[in-house]
């Protein structure tokens, strides 16, 4: 699946990257985001929504994006994103919005998303 770059964001700050995010944003897609404010250079983060709809982030933790000269994104590894929809004998006392498990698995790679 082809992905689609958003226009870039700042964390609180609103804008078009926040508005193409918030209005039809469709699976696939993928933003720039920066936690700076005044004084503190913050990180970057990278909102995603998986081919399956699920909304992440990543540059936290486990993941390394690389941002191509096309503007472009690679991560490495791969994304496994949970499934937070439960299935029937997982809700048997478990709160509304369980993660069910593993939900989409795969990579993105120079903007392209590749299940595994």
């Amino acid at each position: 699946m082809q992905g689609i770059r958003l226009p870039d964001a700042q964390l609180g700050v609103p804008g078009p990257g926040w508005e193409a995010w918030e209005g039809d944003c469709p699976p696939g897609a993928y933003m720039k985001v920066s936690t700076a404010w005044e004084g503190n250079p913050g990180q970057t983060l990278w909102y995603i929504k998986d081919p399956n709809g699920q909304i992440g982030s990543l540059g936290r933790r486990n993941h390394v994006v690389t941002e191509h000269e096309d503007g472009t994104i690679s991560v490495t590894p791969s994304i496994l994103a949970d499934d937070p929809r439960p299935t029937d004998e997982q809700m048997g006392g478990a709160a509304p919005g369980a993660i069910a498990g593993p939900g989409w698995h795969g990579f993105l790679e120079r903007g392209v998303w590749r299940s595994c």
